[in-house]
């Protein structure tokens, strides 16, 4: 059996099981190990490629997301400021929050896979990686853009009160 085969009915057999500790200690390894080895080759000094560097705020990124799902699997107890919590001991998943957590992990595992592992073409590697930070660099400027057009509208609204109130 090959090596995708043999982790996925390990992925298989860990959902079947239902065993929530499991389930988190195995989130928890296996993206702290990545993190962890991330690590070693900065305390080593190895000298990485441009697109590498890059590849540890995605290893991160899996991990703050993973410590997330962990965190809101225990549950939270509805906390305020205006009422005494008689029932502490009752807890509330935010399915909603857990939910959106792992479709950003599927991205960010994703984005990883692509970047990084689907090629042996260093050329492609590069194309790929150029694209990705040539997208998130639009998208910045527009996110940018989109903001100024806000202010200055804000600005003439403002303007127009001040006009009115005149």
């Amino acid at each position: 059996m090959d090596k995708e085969n043999i982790w996925a009915t390990e992925l298989y057999k860990l959902y079947t099981t239902k065993n929530i500790n499991e389930i988190k200690y195995k989130l928890f390894d296996s993206t702290d190990l990545l993190v962890y080895l991330h690590e070693i080759l900065a305390e080593k000094n190895v000298q990485l490629e441009e697109n590498d560097i890059y590849s540890e705020q995605l290893v991160l990124k899996l991990h703050l997301q993973n410590l997330s799902l962990i965190n809101l699997s225990e549950g939270k107890s509805i906390k305020s400021k205006y009422y005494k919590n008689n029932a502490a001991h009752i807890k509330f998943l935010d399915i909603s929050s857990i939910i959106t957590i792992v479709r950003s992990q599927y991205e960010s595992l994703l984005m990883y896979q692509h970047l990084y592992l689907n090629s042996d073409v260093k050329e492609e590697h590069k194309l790929r990686f150029d694209s990705w930070i040539m997208s998130s660099m639009i998208l910045r400027s527009k996110v940018f853009s989109d903001a100024e057009k806000l202010i200055m509208r804000g600005l003439l609204m403002k303007k127009k009160q001040l006009i009115i109130l005149k």
